[in-house]
């Protein structure tokens, strides 16, 4: 999917996290492009779900469907945007900080949000589930 998708690059916003939402009574806009490049749709949605929903289930759902609004997903890409919001980015992080000498910050963000994420990864393996064509046994969403 990835090779299809250097074929066909998408500009993405880079940033998108809740300071750079402004949100009015009719609509949502996103502010601050100086980060805009091409790269990973996908990457990009998890990214923006990991750094604005606060892994509350109904804050996932709202995003995702306001993308697909305007394309919706395939099973392979359902599946893709739901392993990439399982890794934890602040453990990388905490690990590269241990390695320069500083502390493991990042490791603390972990802990608070642990049984949240855990919540949101569930919700996001039977959203992927959902379409035809997946098989139940891809994702064990009982773990």
């Amino acid at each position: 999917m990835f090779s299809e998708e250097m074929k066909q690059p998408a500009f993405i916003h880079g940033d998108v996290t809740i300071p750079n939402i402004v949100i009015n009574s009719d609509n949502l806009y996103l502010v601050d492009w100086d980060g805009l490049t091409i790269g990973s749709r996908y990457n990009e949605i998890a990214k923006a779900l990991l750094n604005t929903s606060f892994f509350n289930p109904d804050h996932i759902k709202e995003t995702l469907q306001g993308y697909e609004e305007i394309q919706s997903f395939n099973s392979a890409e359902r599946l893709l945007i739901s392993a990439l919001f399982r890794l934890p980015r602040e453990a990388w992080s905490a690990a590269r900080n241990i390695a320069y000498g500083r502390g493991p910050r990042d490791i603390r963000i972990l802990e608070r949000t642990w049984d949240e994420r855990l919540k949101a990864i569930r919700w996001l393996d039977n959203w992927a589930l959902q379409l035809p064509n997946v098989k139940e046994d891809i994702l064990d969403i009982n773990k």
